[in-house]
């Protein structure tokens, strides 16, 4: 079996055992007063010139492209309505491409797009960074951050709680919003052990699958179910890998079995999964087609365009030239609909412009 890249060996397996390690030396560190709340303009809800005393804050870092910033949204606008009236949440948005682009896009121009196609996605304030970058200055870089996601818990004396990836955050706010005598070394050392636990059951998976020994993978993978059935749902890539090779009917049953589950992490991992692969049979690359399409949300304008050009992809390789320039279009269209980027038309256009020859291609054979 063949991958068109040779990261998607890797990527198959959950990489959230980094969540501790993303950063580097630091001058701004918990407990340190927070800095400045100096973005350059607010896109949505109130704007804060400043931090008041007695109030909770969190601060999450983010951009238009990135793809976890996005997915955390959802958890982020929960939490928000949960402590309403308790602690304050603000995205910050950093790091946008947009300036170099020609025309150039501001910031600014890019956020309000978002939100515009996103109605409802960011249940709380938002604030832009600018061209000027001074949060991620004196808040990311300052603090050691590597990328975004990130959040800040900022208390009620001003200082930083807690610095870490938004999907942690639901102990930290509790704590702090309750009084509770949240334990941050006691809780960072907690989640070191929980990702110790969780590398050491899923190394001989990821041992078996860099050696491409698709019989022990699945053995490896059994064991993971029955041993330590918590971490079963990030060996979902490699079982697949390993069927496809094995048992290509197993294989195609998993991912139908999925898409009957609803279960949309394994479903969005076979759909990468298919479109790095070069030889699957084609009822895989079809079964993952149906899982991609079992995820779409026509209101969810985020990641519509790059499902739909995946599902083009796949198309593509098994020669349904057709389908490839109709979810090329409608990943254009979508695109246009949701105010996206110049670069990410052009990206799209361009690919769907390549499927369109394709398909005269094959019209003149």
């Amino acid at each position: 079996m063949r991958f068109r890249c040779l990261a998607a060996l890797s990527v198959v397996l959950c990489s959230a055992i980094a969540f501790g390690q993303t950063t580097r030396p630091n001058q701004l560190k918990v407990g340190d007063p927070a800095p400045a709340l100096a973005v350059e303009s607010w896109a949505q809800g109130t704007s804060i010139p400043a931090f008041e005393p007695g109030k909770v804050y969190v601060l999450e870092f983010w951009a238009t492209w990135c793809g976890p910033c996005i997915a955390a949204m959802p958890h982020l606008t929960e939490l928000a309505k949960q402590y309403e009236g308790k602690a304050t949440f603000i995205g910050v948005n950093v790091l946008e491409r947009g300036e170099s682009e020609d025309p150039p896009v501001t910031a600014r121009q890019q956020v309000d797009a978002f939100l515009k196609g996103n109605p409802g996605r960011m249940g709380y304030d938002v604030a832009v960074d600018g061209a000027a970058g001074k949060m991620w200055e004196t808040w990311g870089r300052a603090s050691g951050q590597r990328g975004i996601p990130c959040s800040f818990v900022i208390d009620r004396q001003g200082k930083i709680a807690w610095i870490g990836h938004p999907m942690r955050l639901d102990p930290v706010i509790e704590g702090v919003v309750n009084n509770t005598g949240f334990d941050v070394a006691k809780y960072e050392e907690e989640v070191k052990q929980k990702a110790a636990a969780k590398q050491a059951a899923l190394s001989s998976v990821r041992r078996a699958l860099r050696n491409r020994d698709y019989p022990a993978v699945l053995e490896a993978v059994a064991k993971v179910e029955k041993e330590t059935p918590e971490y079963a749902p990030d060996t979902a890539g490699p079982k697949l890998i390993a069927l496809i090779d094995t048992d290509p009917d197993a294989a195609v049953a998993l991912i139908r079995q999925d898409i009957a589950d609803k279960n949309q992490r394994n479903l969005s991992t076979y759909g990468f999964l298919a479109n790095d692969l070069e030889d699957a049979p084609k009822e895989v690359y079809l079964a993952s087609i149906d899982g991609l399409l079992a995820l779409v949300r026509p209101e969810d304008k985020s990641g519509l365009s790059d499902t739909y050009i995946i599902v083009a992809g796949i198309y593509s390789k098994i020669k349904d030239h057709s389908s490839a320039v109709k979810y090329a279009r409608l990943a254009v269209q979508n695109a246009k609909d949701a105010n996206a980027s110049a670069s990410k038309l052009k990206q799209y256009q361009r690919l769907a412009d390549n499927y369109e020859e394709a398909a005269a291609l094959s019209r003149t054979k």
